[in-house]
């Protein structure tokens, strides 16, 4: 079980890729710098409400920079994707079909063709016997199935050998850049149905507003085995996805507790 929550990590970007990384590090008098650049591809597949899509990215590039100073870490990076490659549910299909009938805009708007760019900062201090972690992170995207997202959240943690008790604080603000839509209805039953469809589109795509608290509890049994124990209280939006999978029940308010019980064995 990790601390860092779900809604600030989550998969709308690339946790890995193949490609090349080159860091630097020094230091001035107390304090150490440590700066990372990277560039690579990545090719496998892209979650979205629940669903898992191929995708292809030809261009991820990046840079880290991190300072720390005794028990004070302070950690800032940009990632920025772009060269896509993947079919959102014919997608490319229905955007043909609006290209033809004179609407390009629109028509490029379900295409998966632009960029994504993610922004992260973070603090953390800790000590022997406490810590304390604060991240926020926010995507900007020009592709329409890829969420403007903002979150954050907020650790306190207090350890009492062997135990170590943690509580986290958590928000995420999600949002679509949907261009106009040009289409015209009640000009024809052609061009009326094509705009309904895509205001059914652009009015259903998933959004990810939650608030969550989390209370953890660990307790290192031995050396090498733990035992983790949470309950996560989670907030979402009414008739918005909110981070929740495999909706079944409409009377479902998004509003749930999570249980977790787990063993940490190393070998």
């Amino acid at each position: 079980m990790d601390i860092s929550p779900k809604q600030v990590y989550r998969g709308f970007l690339f946790s890995n890729y193949e490609g090349i990384s080159a860091a630097y590090q020094f230091a001035i008098d107390d304090f150490n710098f440590d700066i990372e650049t990277y560039y690579g591809t990545f090719s496998g597949e892209f979650s979205r409400a629940g669903e898992n899509t191929a995708i292809d990215v030809d261009e991820i590039k990046g840079l880290i920079f991190t300072l720390s100073d005794g028990n004070l870490t302070a950690r800032t990076s940009i990632l920025r994707s772009a060269d896509f490659y993947a079919d959102f549910h014919g997608f490319d299909q229905f955007a043909n079909i609006i290209e033809a009938a004179g609407f390009p805009e629109n028509a490029e708007s379900l295409r998966f063709n632009g960029s994504a760019t993610g922004y992260q900062a973070s603090i953390n201090y800790d000590t022997l016997s406490y810590f304390a972690v604060a991240e926020w992170v926010k995507i900007k995207s020009d592709l329409l199935v890829v969420p403007q997202l903002e979150a954050y959240y907020l650790t306190l943690g207090y350890n009492f050998d062997p135990f170590q008790l943690h509580l986290t604080y958590s928000a995420s603000d999600s949002s679509y850049n949907i261009p106009e839509n040009l289409i015209p209805k009640n000009v024809s039953t052609e061009l009326t149905e094509l705009s309904f469809l895509y205001d059914g589109i652009t009015q259903n795509l998933p959004l990810y507003n939650l608030d969550s608290l989390t209370l953890g509890l660990r307790w290192d049994v031995k050396y090498n085995l733990s035992a983790k124990v949470e309950v996560a209280y989670l907030s979402g939006e009414p008739n918005e996805n909110s981070f929740f999978e495999n909706i079944t029940d409409p009377n479902f308010d998004r509003k749930a507790t999570l249980y977790q019980i787990g063993l940490e064995w190393v070998f």
